[in-house]
């Protein structure tokens, strides 16, 4: 690492500001971040650590991993969204780091360089690494988990230390999102070993290492050990059957889809980046079967995108653990020619979208000044647009390296100015919000039938349903759709429209006789 570049390590600078900055320009309230934040909190302050909840109620659909480590941001910084999202923030950091450390010792530095650039500019992962959700847990101790195995595989001794790392990786994936971990590891290395039967040196018995079993089953199921031993069978069957056997064979919650929706997902989420994958390719077959690190990263994204093509439940999400390896192939490919036709249209498309910018901001004006007090400022898109025009002359002088860091860097400018303008300015709209003067001071909260789920974060209490027996006073939560079956007069404080939701909050107050 001291032998490094100036330039590697100005990299991973960038790499720790764009993943760390900014973690609380906007609330926690969409649905998965609310849950798990809320789950977090109270898991935290109840020492409950073999049973998540939320809202008081059971929550079966995530192991606890994520929740262990923003409880402990919890406890350093207080509950908010900075804590919620912070070690989302790191492990997208430290993953960059994996690519970049593993890129250069099998390739080169430059390859290494290209890798951690495309991955933290891609679109999906600013936004999947700077969210209070499991994945990027998922994506880092999966991530690290394969890379390990690789050098096991490179290696012709293959020793087993590689090995027993790889089991206690594995063993921490499990713990972050369960089944789903195992199978994206084992799947891409069955199919390995099909393209290895040539090697008298790698059979399968080599895996069977006592240890390495020892330590994945010790730290990958020994919580789910603890849920049976303190709580029984219900949270067991309720996760692994519903939120992961059901949620494969059949479509939950409406999220379904064609078989190459997941490939199209991929695409987009890794966009500027996924361009790239096109533009040149050097590597026969031949060539890629005795290089692990390629083949690996090859099977692993196929077998990535084919598993959810197959899953019943499609969202954009789930493809995310290929990325890193989509980072990697990109990055091994970069320097294999120095510049051609298609490269040149990969960078020429990328900067149209840049220049789109400004246009769709000018162009939405009165669009803007319906949902907000003030419209957009054009500079956060005419800035961006003129950095992709740049790389298209770059790009024409057959400076590809220049041209593409370039361009990354437009995408940097967009998202990070979009982040910081129209995301708060979005927020500031959400019902929660905007009715806190209203809960704020409010000593006695509950709800009726439903709710918005970002309330119990925000308020930082479990809010419970509304019981006509627990007294007369204090303000209720609810929904449009159900308030009328309110079983008393009341006066409504508070009404708006969920963002992103077809639902409308509504806050009331009773109206009893001795009110």
């Amino acid at each position: 690492m001291r032998e490094m570049s100036f330039w590697s390590w100005f990299l991973i600078l960038i790499s720790a500001i764009v993943f760390l900055a900014g973690l609380d320009f906007y609330s926690i309230y969409i649905l998965d971040e609310s849950k798990n934040a809320e789950a977090a909190r109270e898991m935290w302050d109840s020492g409950h650590w073999f049973y998540p909840t939320f809202n008081g109620q059971p929550r079966y659909d995530k192991p606890p991993m994520h929740y262990f480590f923003m409880g402990t941001a919890y406890s350093i910084f207080g509950v908010g969204e900075f804590s919620a999202r912070l070690f989302s923030g790191v492990f997208g950091w430290l993953t960059g780091l994996l690519i970049f450390v593993k890129v250069k010792n099998r390739i080169d530095e430059r390859a290494a360089q290209v890798s951690l650039f495309s991955f933290m500019i891609s679109l999906q992962v600013l936004i999947q690494f700077r969210m209070a959700v499991p994945d990027p847990y998922l994506i880092f101790f999966l991530t690290a988990a394969c890379l390990e195995l690789e050098s096991f595989l490179n290696e012709l001794t293959h020793r087993v230390s590689y090995l027993r790392r790889a089991a206690v990786f594995l063993g921490l994936a499990f713990l972050a999102k369960g089944p789903v971990a195992v199978a994206l590891f084992g799947m891409p290395l069955l199919a390995y070993m099909g393209t290895q039967q040539h090697s008298h040196r790698l059979k399968f018995s080599r895996f069977f290492d006592p240890l390495a079993l020892i330590l994945f089953f010790g730290i990958g199921i020994s919580w789910y050990v603890g849920v049976y031993f303190w709580n029984g069978a219900d949270w067991l069957i309720e996760f692994f059957f519903t939120h992961n056997l059901n949620r494969f064979s059949s479509p939950m919650e409406g999220h379904r889809g064609p078989f190459y929706l997941p490939l199209i997902f991929c695409m987009i989420g890794f966009f500027p980046s996924s361009l790239l994958i096109l533009s040149s390719w050097n590597l026969s077959y031949s060539a890629i079967r005795y290089r692990p690190l390629i083949l690996w990263s090859i099977l692993y994204v196929c077998f990535v995108i084919l598993f959810f093509s197959l899953a019943s439940t499609k969202l954009p999400h789930y493809i995310a653990p290929a990325f890193p390896f989509l980072a990697i192939l990109i990055g091994s490919q970069f320097h294999s020619k120095p510049g051609n036709l298609a490269f040149k249209l990969i960078i020429l498309v990328g900067s149209l979208v840049l220049l789109a910018l400004p246009l769709a901001i000018f162009l939405t004006k009165n669009l803007q000044l319906t949902y907000f007090e003030n419209t957009l400022s054009l500079a956060w898109g005419i800035v961006p647009a003129g950095i992709g025009l740049v790389a298209v002359f770059l790009a024409f002088q057959k400076l590809k390296a220049a041209a593409f860091y370039t361009l990354g860097l437009g995408f940097l400018g967009m998202a990070f100015g979009l982040m910081g303008n129209l995301l708060p300015t979005l927020d500031a709209q959400n019902p929660v919000i905007r009715s806190k003067v209203y809960w704020k001071d409010e000593a006695k909260l509950s709800y009726w039938k439903k709710m918005n789920p970002a309330f119990p974060f925000q308020t930082k209490k479990i809010i419970p349903p509304w019981d006509e027996a627990a007294g007369m006073e204090g303000l209720i939560i609810t929904d449009e759709k159900v308030v009328d079956s309110f079983p008393h007069p009341y006066d409504v404080v508070f009404r708006g429209k969920d963002l992103f939701e077809g639902t409308e909050t509504v806050l009331i107050k009773p109206k009893f006789p001795d009110f």
